[in-house]
């Protein structure tokens, strides 16, 4: 049987202690990695969900139809300031009115 002595290399603790710790440097960056991506889905759902409802909010064009039609120049230019000096949706309020009466006036 031998006495020799186990030399230990100096540098075996520090390796294994050096191990340890980059294993838990993984682990806090896996961690924080998976945090990022629930938050960015977080995110996105938020933001989904915000276009979402600004699409469901009912907007003129959905109860209206845009029309083209041709007005003689004198009637359009007097009908203009007319509606510039009432206001926004002037234009829409008395073209629907005006043609509700004929429409009504057309059924009796």
């Amino acid at each position: 049987m031998s006495n020799k002595k186990q030399v230990r290399d100096p540098f075996s603790i520090n390796k294994k202690q050096d191990k340890e710790e980059s294993k838990e440097k993984k682990v806090k960056e896996t961690k924080a990695l998976e945090e990022t991506e629930e938050r960015t889905e977080d995110f996105k759902a938020f933001l989904t969900s915000e276009v979402e409802g600004k699409r469901k909010k009912t907007t003129i064009e959905d109860t209206h139809t845009r029309l083209t039609f041709l007005l003689e120049n004198e009637l359009y230019d007097e009908f203009n300031e007319i509606a510039q000096r009432e206001g926004r949706g002037f234009k829409t309020h008395v073209l629907n009115a005006a043609v509700r009466k004929i429409v009504e006036a057309y059924k009796e």
